[in-house]
């Protein structure tokens, strides 16, 4: 169930001591782009099939999948630098 709910990897932001609630949505603030990524791929597929029935959606779909191109590879990068950055010099 957990790669069912694309909320699992936020925080409960309304309940706990202050402190608690503003680390929270700090943390949620910082893990929005997750979101904002899901959204571009998921819009790919009814964008392709708008434009296969009118032209005008050819532009919808096209910046839908530069989106999520651009947040795959944003991703990838983050995970490669975050790796390379904690490996221990030999």
């Amino acid at each position: 169930m957990l790669y069912l709910d694309p909320f699992a990897f936020f925080k409960d932001a309304s309940r706990g001591p202050l402190t608690a609630r503003q680390f929270a949505l700090s943390y949620n603030r910082v893990m929005r782009w997750m979101l904002i990524a899901a959204t571009l791929f998921l819009g790919i597929a009814p964008s392709e099939a708008l434009a296969a029935q009118a032209s005008f959606f050819i532009y919808p779909a096209a910046a839908f999948a530069l989106g999520s191109c651009l947040a795959i590879a944003v991703t990838t990068l983050t995970v490669a630098v975050y790796l390379l950055l904690g490996s221990r010099k030999q």
